[in-house]
C-alpha cells in the first residue's frame, strides 16, 4: 500500500507537467494562428492594392491608404508624396502606358511586413516626365 501513496503523488505531479505543457502548446499555437492571420490579411490587402492599380483605379488609394500616409520617391523628388500625389503619378502612368499591369512574381509577409516583387509592364504611347511616346513596351 506504501508504494501506491508514494506513486500517486507522482502521477499527479506528471499530469499537471503535462497540463501545463499542453497549455503553453496551445498558447503557442493561438498566437502562431493570430500571427498567420494577420499577415495573410497583409499579403490580400497587397494583392488587391496592385490588381486595382492594373485595373486604372487610382482612389484605390483613399481606400487603402491612412489619411497621412508619406511615400518616399528620392529618384523623383526628396519630398514625400502624399496619397493624392501618388495617386496622380499613377494616374500619369497610365496616361503614358495605357496598358500598364503589374504581375506579381513574388509576395510573402513576416510579421508587419509584405515583401513583393513585382513586374511592372506597359507600352509607352503618350509623353511621360518629358519623354516624347516612343511606342516601345517597357517592363
Amino acid at each position: 500500500m506504501k508504494k501506491y501513496l508514494c506513486f500517486v503523488p507522482l502521477v499527479v505531479l506528471f499530469c499537471f507537467t503535462i497540463a501545463c505543457q499542453d497549455r503553453a502548446a496551445m498558447t503557442e499555437l493561438r498566437q502562431f494562428k493570430a500571427q498567420n492571420a494577420l499577415e495573410t490579411q497583409n499579403i490580400e490587402l497587397i494583392r488587391k492594392l496592385l490588381g486595382e492599380i492594373s485595373n486604372r483605379n487610382a482612389a484605390v488609394f483613399n481606400e487603402l491608404y491612412a489619411p497621412d500616409y508619406k511615400y518616399y520617391f528620392p529618384s523623383v523628388t526628396q519630398t514625400p508624396f502624399s496619397r493624392e500625389e501618388e495617386a496622380a503619378q499613377v494616374k500619369a502612368f497610365f496616361s503614358a502606358f495605357p496598358d500598364l499591369t503589374n504581375k506579381i512574381v513574388d509576395i510573402f509577409a513576416v510579421k508587419d511586413r509584405v515583401i513583393v516583387r513585382v513586374v511592372v509592364s506597359g507600352t509607352h504611347q503618350a509623353e511621360f516626365e518629358g519623354i516624347p511616346a516612343t511606342g516601345k513596351k517597357a517592363s
